[in-house]
C-alpha cells in the first residue's frame, strides 16, 4: 500500500493538469475523468 500524500501534494498536480487540460481544449474539456485519466489516480481520489 503506498503512503497518504499529504493535501498539498496531491493538489499540485491536480491543478497543473487542470490548467494544461484548459489550455488545450477550453473550459468544457475539464473533467474530473479527464483530470484523472492524466493523473493516473482514481476520480474518487480527486473528489476526496
Amino acid at each position: 500500500m503506498s503512503p497518504k500524500l499529504d493535501r498539498e501534494t496531491r493538489r499540485k498536480p491536480i491543478i497543473e493538469i487542470s490548467l494544461e487540460i484548459i489550455k488545450r481544449g477550453g473550459i468544457q474539456k475539464l473533467t474530473i475523468k479527464e483530470i484523472s485519466k492524466q493523473i493516473g489516480i482514481s476520480e474518487q481520489a480527486i473528489c476526496f
